[in-house]
């Protein structure tokens, strides 16, 4: 699992809940590393988070939605993000996630 956010301290947390359940998570900082990342490797699923410098969450998702390989392109994604005001999941789905958590 791609764990993305530009938080160190909420990718730490993250990755100690996800420990716990056994899930192996790979970490990237910014939407541009989830890409990069997603590129390079094998990612079942995706936890992206909305805001963050370089790349954020939205754009990131759509440029993985434009990938080439359909099994690197169709990962799901889940946005992770604190944001929860009306319309926040509707632009999360829009970008090309599959759900969300606030």
């Amino acid at each position: 699992m791609l764990l993305v956010d530009d938080n160190a301290i909420n990718r730490t947390v993250a990755e100690l809940m996800l420990d716990t359940v056994g899930v192996e998570v790979i970490m990237a900082e910014d939407g541009k590393q989830a890409v990069d990342t997603l590129n390079e490797q094998s990612i079942d699923l995706v936890f992206m988070d909305c805001q963050m410098p370089v790349m954020d969450g939205y754009e990131a998702s759509r440029t993985i939605r434009q990938l080439s390989n359909p099994l690197k392109r169709n990962v799901p994604i889940v946005a992770m993000t604190a944001n929860a005001m009306k319309g926040d999941k509707e632009m999360c789905l829009e970008a090309g996630m599959d759900d969300y958590i606030s």
